[in-house]
This record gives C-alpha cells, sequence and structure tokens, in this order.
C-alpha cells in the first residue's frame, strides 16, 4: 500500500516537473539569443530569436552519444510532425561532452541517421549550455510565442508515458494562445 502510494507521488511529481519546469529558475526568462548566426555553427537554417517569434519552440539541448537524448529522439520527431503544423518549432542545441562529440561531422551524421531535420546549433564551447545555466543531457525548454521559458524537463521522454503527455498538453495550450501571455 505504501508503495502505491510513492508510486502515486513520483508520477505526480514527474508530471509537476514537466509542466512547470525542471529547471525552475529559468521559466519566464528569455532564453540567451544564440552567439551567432554564422552558417558553420549551424546544421541547417541558422536561427535567431526574432525570426522564430510567433512560434512556440521546443529547444533540445543534446549531445549525440547521450543515450537518454537518442532514446528521446523518436518523441521529438513525433512531436515535431504533429504540432509544426501548427506553429511549433524545434530546435537542437548539440552541446558535446566527448571529444568525438565536438567534431561537427560526426554530428552532420548523427543528425542524418536519427532523422532531426530541423536545424541545430553547434554549441562547441559550451557557451550556450552555460548561458542556459543547463546542467544535464537532454534539456528541453518550451519556449512560447513571445520569447519566453514557460517550461523545461530534464531526462528521457518516450511517447505517451506521463511526461509526454504533461509536455504535450503544455505545448498544446501555447499554441492555442494567441498573443504573448505576461
Amino acid at each position: 500500500m505504501r508503495l502505491r502510494h510513492l508510486s502515486a507521488l513520483a508520477c505526480g511529481t514527474l508530471v509537476a516537473l514537466a509542466c512547470a519546469g525542471a529547471h525552475g529558475d529559468e521559466v519566464g526568462k528569455q532564453p540567451p539569443p544564440f552567439p551567432s548566426q554564422k552558417a558553420k555553427q549551424w546544421i541547417g537554417t541558422p536561427q535567431t530569436w526574432e525570426g522564430l517569434r510567433g512560434q512556440v519552440v521546443l529547444l533540445d539541448v543534446w549531445a549525440f552519444q547521450c543515450v537518454n537524448c537518442v532514446r528521446t529522439m523518436p518523441w521529438i520527431n513525433e512531436v515535431r510532425g504533429r504540432y509544426g503544423p501548427r506553429g511549433l518549432s524545434v530546435v537542437g542545441v548539440h552541446t558535446p561532452e566527448l571529444d568525438e562529440e565536438r567534431d561537427p561531422g560526426n554530428v552532420r551524421r548523427a543528425v542524418q541517421k536519427y532523422g532531426l531535420d530541423y536545424s541545430h546549433f553547434l554549441d562547441m564551447n559550451n557557451k550556450y549550455w552555460d548561458a542556459l545555466n543547463n546542467k544535464y543531457w537532454p534539456t528541453l525548454y518550451i519556449v512560447d510565442r513571445c520569447g519566453t521559458i514557460r517550461g523545461a524537463h530534464v531526462g528521457e521522454i518516450h511517447s505517451k508515458d506521463a511526461t509526454a503527455v504533461a509536455i504535450e498538453a503544455r505545448i498544446e495550450a501555447l499554441l492555442d494562445e494567441k498573443s504573448c501571455q505576461s
């Protein structure tokens, strides 16, 4: 009986973290601008927050040798396919941990291998990671149409699990907002 109660409490905590943000101190802030728009630092079309304004953005901080990141990729692709037509954009921020992850060619091959056909900022010097005050892979930030971080989640996500359902509900709510909310 006690175990069931703890399990329900843990599940409720995961949902709360997914909705409110595991990086609670970052929720309600503007994400830092991308350090440079030079094409060599991007795979795909370089992005700016000004250019993304009016869209809900799922900002995915990842590394290609991170097992949890790789296991989250199918869900990200599903979410992009489902909500992209309604105004969701996905932007990857590849921040390396291991030496082989610092090679842009290796990152390009991983992007192709996993079918990640959206723009990826190559944060090879970890400056964007630091500017986000990020600590873990993967971390997903949900940014509203006005450019404000409205949620964050640290860790692996799988289609239809409680965390995925909560994050998707948050994305849907932000897509339903017609104007900037304060």
